[in-house]
């Protein structure tokens, strides 16, 4: 008997990939109504299976190369799993946050993902990214706070942060309880 190595991330992968595009040949299945190798129902718009096209995709288990996504004759099939033009997965994005927040450049990002992961992303993809959190971040300063706290806690933190340049910033970190015993928390970035 010879003793094989398995490499447990490749294995990962494999399966994860299998299982994406299983996935997507299923909803491709419900979508003109049949199976691969079922009957074609009657309809009018003679719409059929037309094989694969092929895109990467980065996740956290590294990037899957050639994952072959369904299309259908009409071009009207839209796969639930993967938006159109997404590049990477949500850890992916969560993981480019925390490097911008970090204070790394859009540059640096791209290079520590092409290091780990084996992929080049483009700068536009970083900043489409950071972007986000930055209207999440501005709705949830805007939002409205109570008339009276009970207790109120303040702390501050130094981290560096990017904007034109890497420079270090204080983080206040401030915690209440209202007069009904819930906790409220917020986090403001000093003002120069």
């Amino acid at each position: 008997m010879t003793e094989q190595t398995i490499d447990r991330d490749e294995y990962l992968k494999r399966m994860f990939r299998a299982m994406i595009e299983r996935l997507m040949e299923s909803e491709r299945d419900v979508f003109l109504g049949y199976s691969k190798y079922g009957r074609k129902p009657d309809k009018e718009d003679g719409n059929a299976r037309n094989g694969y096209y092929n895109r990467d995709l980065l996740t956290g288990l590294g990037n899957l190369v050639d994952l072959e996504v369904p299309r259908d004759r009409s071009g009207k099939f839209d796969t639930a799993l993967l938006r159109e033009y997404e590049q990477s997965t949500t850890p992916m994005d969560k993981l480019i946050l925390k490097l911008y927040s970090k204070g790394m450049s859009t540059r640096d990002i791209q290079d520590t993902i092409a290091e780990i992961y084996g992929k080049k992303i483009s700068p536009q993809a970083v900043t489409e990214i950071t972007h986000e959190v930055e209207e999440e971040r501005s709705a949830w300063e805007k939002r409205s706070l109570k008339k009276r706290y009970t207790a109120v806690f303040v702390d501050c933190l130094f981290v560096k942060m990017r904007r034109d340049t890497v420079s270090s910033d204080a983080i206040y970190i401030v915690a209440a309880i209202d007069t009904e015993g819930k906790w409220s928390y917020w986090f403001e970035r000093s003002c120069e």
